[in-house]
């Protein structure tokens, strides 16, 4: 049995205390109050984003260039993914 997996589990489901929970809250919570390109994801009122396009290996928080942790980053891998399915599936 492999041990890895059932870390990670225990990992998503403890609360984060970071600077950037807010953030990763909206971006489940409100999709509508971000936006998407090719490599960014972008909050419309204060700007902050993440760097997605390198995978979810290399998540970033920009402007301060913050690592995130990898719990935290398959919570915006996740989210991510929801809100492009959920545009995918509004413009059909």
């Amino acid at each position: 049995m492999n041990a890895t997996p059932l870390f990670i589990c225990r990992l998503l489901k403890r609360k984060p205390v970071s600077p950037w929970k807010e953030l990763i809250d909206s971006l489940e919570n409100n999709p509508q109050d971000w936006f998407l390109n090719h490599f960014t994801v972008v909050h419309k009122r204060n700007m902050a984003s993440f760097w997605t396009g390198n995978g979810y290996a290399f998540f970033e928080m920009y402007p301060a260039e913050l690592k995130i942790p990898v719990s935290q980053r398959y919570r915006i891998y996740k989210a991510v993914n929801e809100i492009q399915a959920a545009r995918f599936k509004s413009t059909k």
